[in-house]
């Protein structure tokens, strides 16, 4: 289990969901959100928010035991697969709140630029998913696999014992690369 930390505010009201669960909701745009919860680094954050006129604007910062896991910016969706709508820096109705996020490197979004001048789009679903875990698990396997079976082979001097060295190390390297990713020590 990690410590994952949601530091968040939506204008007007939102609820996220880790994962499927539901985990935090708020409709106070003027404060701040900072909410830890033990789970595993989530695989996938989905977030309905909710605005009743005026501007509408989303932003969140993600931490997973300290270290930056993700924020709101130009990889997060719609939950049809759009892009977002990234706010512009020089359009801040949020005064100091809104001024917290960017200086701290979480964009404002919205569903679209007219949803997010209050136009319309009145409900807005977002959506970020984690990168997949196998690339970094299977450069780890053959790593692993290669200096294994070349340390193997080099001090037995046998090709067999090289080779048996070889699947251990694709199998222990593949064991650590799925570790490193799930913590998120490497990308």
């Amino acid at each position: 289990m990690a410590r994952v930390r949601l530091v968040w505010t939506c204008d007007n009201e939102a609820w996220i969901y880790l994962d499927g669960k539901l985990v935090d909701h708020d409709n106070k745009w003027e404060r701040i959100k900072d909410k830890t919860i033990e789970m595993s680094p989530p695989r996938e954050i989905r977030v309905v928010a909710k605005n009743y006129g005026g501007p509408a604007g989303f932003a969140l910062i993600v931490e997973v035991d300290g270290r930056r896991y993700t924020q709101t910016d130009a990889s997060w969706r719609t939950a049809d697969g759009r892009p977002v709508y990234v706010i512009p820096h020089d359009f801040n109705p949020w005064g100091n709140v809104g001024t917290f996020f960017r200086n701290y490197g979480a964009e404002w979004i919205w569903s679209s630029k007219e949803g997010a001048e209050g136009k319309k789009d009145f409900e807005a679903v977002f959506v970020w998913r984690a990168p997949a875990a196998a690339p970094t698990t299977m450069v780890a396997g053959v790593a692993g696999a290669v200096l294994t079976g070349l340390a193997v082979g080099l001090a037995t001097r046998d090709v067999k014992y090289g080779f048996i060295g070889a699947v251990v190390g694709g199998i222990a390297g593949a064991v650590l690369g799925h570790y490193l990713q799930t913590r998120r020590v490497v990308a």
